[in-house]
């Protein structure tokens, strides 16, 4: 136990302001007998329970977590609760050694998320890949290892739940996966919950190689004609394949819009910031052919505040998984081989350009972050009329391969001026 002389703190901004005397140093709390605050050399700064065994006599010290991660109302919580825990002797160290083997990789995972959900949240930040890490263990990872004990989980499970990604072709979301798996075993190890990473060695999926597939004209010709046709598809799924191709928006950009976002009198669609991956307001001209598809959705919808309302969820939208397993299930039968939903966006992007439509606008269509000072800091234009003549002169592409007719003169003419007319 400490000394009785060392330094007592009673208050956060005593605890916020205490600092390391050039190697380790101690703090008593006042009010929490067993409790100190540890600050290392560097600063960390973590909190301790110590207290006698009442089962063999012997001293412990239980770790608490780091500060300001755990603050210190919440630590003098949980000395409280361990003190009782210790009167009722119990030994608070070997309850967490069995809480901790018997622990799932799912319970493991969501510590970790939770815990750096508060750290962006204390340090004001808004992480723009915590809801995207969130999407990958409900879909990707959890179904395969989360009920496996933490512990427990061998290279094999972990390559089981990155090959099944792998065979859909999408070899970046592989790594991805693999990726946030190793994160989470490396900060399990770095916090004392656990001693191996069985991620150690494994390498990601096809590193190096970005997936390059778009779809040739009479690819699209026969996804169109086949989402006319139905196919056993929904509503909802048809439309929000035909936009993706239409308007080259992310899978989530569609199926989670609410229809508060869609103003078809002046026919824009405008996506707020949280709903993007990059972390910007995203605001899209609708060309007459997206728009006439929005309008139909926005009647089917009904009194509902999405635009693609879930038909087996109530008050929620369909999920985005649901297209991409809808385009898995009629791809090989159509001639589709190897098509995902992330493939229309990129067939976008390249038809704009074989139309002669300038990078600068269709990095501003796909709502790709600026790479140069000029763009990030200075350049605030939204290339609005530009967007908007591509985006129609797309359509008319679109529709013109659906119905096998020569090229629009529009999209003629904005090949001869370069996409900048």
């Amino acid at each position: 136990m400490p000394k009785a002389s060392c330094n007592v703190l009673s208050t956060n901004r005593e605890v916020m302001n205490a600092k390391p005397r050039g190697a380790r140093v101690e703090f008593r709390i006042k009010g929490s007998k067993n409790l100190v605050l540890r600050i290392t050399a560097n600063g960390t700064k973590t909190w301790t329970f110590l207290y006698v065994s009442p089962l063999g006599g012997r001293r412990r010290k239980l770790s608490l977590g780091t500060y300001p991660t755990q603050t210190l109302f919440q630590a003098k919580q949980e000395a409280l609760r361990l003190t009782l825990a210790v009167h009722d002797r119990r030994d608070p160290v070997l309850e967490r050694r069995a809480e901790r083997a018997a622990e799932t990789f799912g319970s493991l995972a969501d510590r970790y998320m939770r815990e750096h959900e508060r750290k962006n949240a204390r340090a004001g930040r808004r992480s723009s890949s915590t809801a995207e890490a969130q999407r990958y263990l409900d879909a990707d990872i959890l179904p395969v290892i989360g009920a496996y004990r933490a512990k427990a989980v061998t290279r094999h499970h972990v390559m089981n739940a990155v090959e099944v990604v792998a065979d859909r072709g999408s070899y970046v979301a592989a790594g991805r996966v693999l990726g946030l798996i190793r994160a989470i075993y490396n900060w399990a190890i770095a916090t004392g919950r656990l001693e191996v990473n069985p991620t150690l060695g494994l390498k990601k999926r096809n590193a190096g190689h970005p997936r390059q597939r778009i779809l040739s004209h009479h690819e699209i010709r026969t996804l169109w004609r086949t989402l006319d046709a139905g196919s056993g598809l929904s509503s909802q799924i048809r439309d929000a394949l035909k936009l993706q191709l239409l308007l080259g928006l992310r899978r989530s950009e569609v199926l989670e819009a609410s229809r508060s976002e869609v103003d078809l009198k002046y026919g824009i669609w405008t996506v707020p910031a949280e709903r993007t991956k990059s972390r910007r307001e995203h605001s899209l001209p609708l060309p007459p052919l997206a728009a006439s598809i929005l309008a139909s959705a926005i009647q089917r919808a009904g009194m509902s505040p999405w635009l693609f309302p879930s038909p087996v969820a109530d008050n929620a939208p369909v999920r985005p998984r649901s297209a991409s397993r809808a385009l898995l299930r009629i791809r090989d039968d159509i001639g589709l081989i190897d098509v995902g939903t992330h493939d229309l966006r990129r067939t976008l992007a390249t038809g704009l350009g074989d139309m002669g439509v300038s990078d600068e606008v269709i990095a501003r269509i796909l709502n790709h972050a600026p790479r140069t000072v000029t763009g990030r800091h200075y350049n605030h234009a939204k290339y609005f009329a530009p967007m908007r003549r591509a985006l129609e002169a797309w359509a008319e592409v679109v529709r013109d391969i659906v119905e096998e007719r020569p090229p629009a003169p529009n999209v003629t003419r904005l090949r001869a001026s370069g996409g900048q007319q």
